[in-house]
């Protein structure tokens, strides 16, 4: 097939391969860019820098997705290629939202926000808006968190976008966990699970079945609790998602624990643990900290059990110094939505001014329209009349010349006629001369023949 049909299928299955596999889609990614790159396609290499990016992401790989984020921002920059550059910064954003560097995070939605609402593009602002609501969340601001996922839920629903649905159900249904809201909750997995299953998002089936093992942890369901979150964490492990299986160790270890089967939830404790120090999370790291020392103090040993409470206190203190700059931060974000309400109230009052200004607008601009095809007229009849006088001025200077051209010929015609004239007379006198020799020779010969 022609390249660019065959560029367009590969950024296909970049896409495709998102929630099935992501070392597929990193494949695909880079031969997606050397095609690119041959067919000097800006715009398709940046999308291949974003999607080489989430592939890292989901592997739990940040250092190497925020470095392809960046070379797609720098690339879709150099081209004006908004999308790009709004889906790089928001990928960035959320990259700090998981390792817990929520004012970075922010500040990065908000620079893809922009971009978004700029481009009018409703999935990007919905994502970010589901982010934002994502760190409120993590915050433990359910009720904020909600108003963003709701926000989203109908967006999402309105456009008939089934997969941005299902991940709307699952924030909800995370919210409604935390509010006590069982029975809302549950309602909303189940309708996310059917459509994840549905559409074959492998990643978006394991985040509900871990929402779902988080409710029944949340109900003292513990069994139906570990044999849902074993099957999520399986299905991380075949993803390759680290964060997720990190996520989904902490809550296994949590049900144990609920069971007062010590030894396995000090298991997955520690694996959770040693996995949330590799790939740096903070919140899981603290969780487990916390969750060791509950259950050494119930195994009765004591000595461990001050050591991890010792790691915890030191855990604790070293996010002590980010505390000051998330409220900044979150303070400012209050301010922002405080400032958009505003906005919003103030945009109306704009509108309906702006309607009658539109009025008296067109109102002018007919008048102007009106003016300016009278003014054209003038000019065309100025221009007609204006090479109507350049034919006259060259016809007449035709004229003049013939008129000289005549003139000319003229003088030359008087001067001929007086030659003419002069030979007319000249012959005349010759003729009365010969006449005059004629009479004297027929007298000659008169006289002669005579006297013969």
């Amino acid at each position: 097939m022609p390249d660019t049909t065959r560029l367009r299928l590969l950024g296909n299955l970049c896409a495709a391969y998102t929630s099935v596999d992501p070392q597929k889609k990193f494949y695909y990614a880079n031969v997606y860019k050397a095609l690119a790159e041959k067919l000097h396609d800006g715009k398709a290499v940046a999308d291949a820098y974003v999607n080489m990016g989430i592939s890292y992401g989901i592997r739990s790989m940040p250092d190497s997705a925020l470095y392809n984020f960046r070379l797609a921002y720098n690339q879709a920059e150099k081209i004006n290629y908004l999308q790009a550059m709004g889906r790089s910064l928001s990928n960035i954003g959320f990259l700090y939202d998981r390792i817990e560097n929520y004012s970075e995070s922010i500040k990065y939605y908000f620079q893809a926000l922009t971009i978004f609402k700029k481009l009018k593009y409703e999935k990007g602002i919905n994502q970010c808006n589901t982010n934002i609501g994502s760190i409120y969340y993590d915050l433990r601001q359910y009720k904020v968190a909600e108003s963003y996922f709701l926000q989203c839920y109908n967006s999402y629903k309105a456009s008939n976008d089934e997969a941005g649905t299902a991940y709307a159900m699952f924030t909800l249904g995370n919210c409604y966990t935390e509010l006590h809201q069982y029975s809302r909750a549950a309602t909303f997995f189940k309708n996310s699970l059917a459509i994840r299953q549905k559409i074959g998002d492998n990643n978006g089936v394991a985040l509900v079945l871990k929402g779902i093992g988080n409710l029944y942890n949340h109900q003292e369901k513990y069994d139906q609790a570990l044999a849902i979150l074993q099957k999520g964490y399986s299905m991380t492990v075949q993803m390759d998602d680290k964060y997720e299986q990190c996520a989904l160790l902490s809550d296994i270890a949590e049900a144990y624990l609920g069971k007062k089967d010590f030894d396995a939830a000090k298991q997955y404790s520690l694996k959770a643990l040693a996995l949330a120090r590799k790939i740096r999370t903070d919140l899981i790291i603290i969780g487990s900290l916390k969750r060791l020392v509950t259950i050494y103090r119930e195994k009765n040993d004591i000595k461990k059990a001050f050591d991890y409470q010792t790691q915890y206190v030191e855990a604790q203190d070293s996010l002590m110094a980010e505390k000051a700059l998330k409220e900044i931060t979150l303070t400012e974000f209050g301010r922002i939505r405080t400032e958009n309400a505003n906005l919003t109230r103030n945009n109306k009052c704009i509108v309906s001014e702006n309607m009658s200004n539109l009025e008296r607008i067109n109102h002018y601009s007919n008048i102007i329209v009106l003016i300016s095809v009278g003014f054209i007229s003038v000019i065309l009849l100025l221009l007609i009349q204006y090479r109507r006088n350049l034919e006259k001025q060259a016809a007449n200077r035709l004229l003049q010349q013939q008129k000289r051209e005549i003139a000319t010929i003229n003088k030359e015609l008087a001067a001929l006629n007086e030659e003419v004239t002069t030979q007319r007379e000249l012959t005349i006198a010759q003729n009365a001369e010969l006449e005059k020799l004629n009479e004297g020779k027929n007298k000659f010969f008169s006289i002669i023949s005579h006297d013969l």
